[in-house]
């Protein structure tokens, strides 16, 4: 059973997990190539959008800084002195962070790539085929799917419960649970993300007009 902590050193644990989720790596990469990624795209800042209205470069950079948050935030939990289901309540609070960050009064994007983030920090030897199945898809399916980082975090969370029951996995199995929901509010938050903004595509020409105050640009070729 693991040890409660304090109320301190969760909530401290909490606040910095929350305020690394929040920093707006794909808003501050676009702002440097002249572009608001809140502004094409999918107005969501992420590595996919960057990728495809920035660059591809930029957008893998991108990648990896959010996914270094969530590497991060299972490291200053651990230096807080928290353990299983505690941890996971800051993986939340990073994942939070992203979603609404607070440096971009509240906007943000999916969080897969933290969320991915928090896999490798919690099960970095399970989580590496995972990864590479989920970037398969996105690189080698991007074009072809309409949501390819979902589906990439789809197939990949799969795998990863799968080798979460293998006897060389050193995970509990209250971190698979928890990691396990908590992808699955990523993937719920991303289709209700999409939906709504479908929706108000669909509602008419106030709404179609959304964004139009700075053009996409199209990725640029490397």
């Amino acid at each position: 059973m693991f040890e409660s902590p304090t109320v301190a050193s969760l909530l401290t644990a909490s606040v910095a997990a929350y305020t690394l989720g929040a920093l707006p790596s794909a808003y501050v990469a676009g702002r440097l190539h002249g572009v608001d990624i809140f502004k094409v795209g999918t107005r969501q800042a992420g590595a996919t959008n960057v990728w495809r209205h920035v660059s591809r470069r930029t957008g893998l950079a991108v990648f990896f800084c959010d996914a270094g948050k969530g590497v991060l935030t299972i490291m200053v939990a651990g230096w807080m002195g928290l353990s299983g289901g505690w941890v996971m309540l800051t993986a939340l609070a990073a994942v939070l962070g992203h979603w609404n960050s607070v440096f971009t009064r509240f906007k943000g994007g999916d969080g897969v790539s933290t969320w991915a983030g928090l896999i490798f920090g919690t099960a970095p030897l399970i989580s590496i085929p995972p990864f590479v199945v989920a970037a398969l898809i996105r690189w080698r399916l991007g074009s072809k799917l309409a949501h390819p980082t979902y589906w990439g975090g789809l197939a990949g969370a799969m795998l990863f419960i799968g080798l979460s029951f293998a006897p060389v996995a050193s995970i509990a199995r209250t971190e698979v649970f928890a990691l396990t929901g908590l992808g699955g509010a990523v993937m719920a938050h991303s289709m209700a993300y999409h939906r709504r903004r479908l929706g108000r595509l669909k509602g008419g020409p106030a709404d179609l007009n959304e964004g139009q105050g700075t053009p996409e640009r199209a990725p640029a070729v490397e």
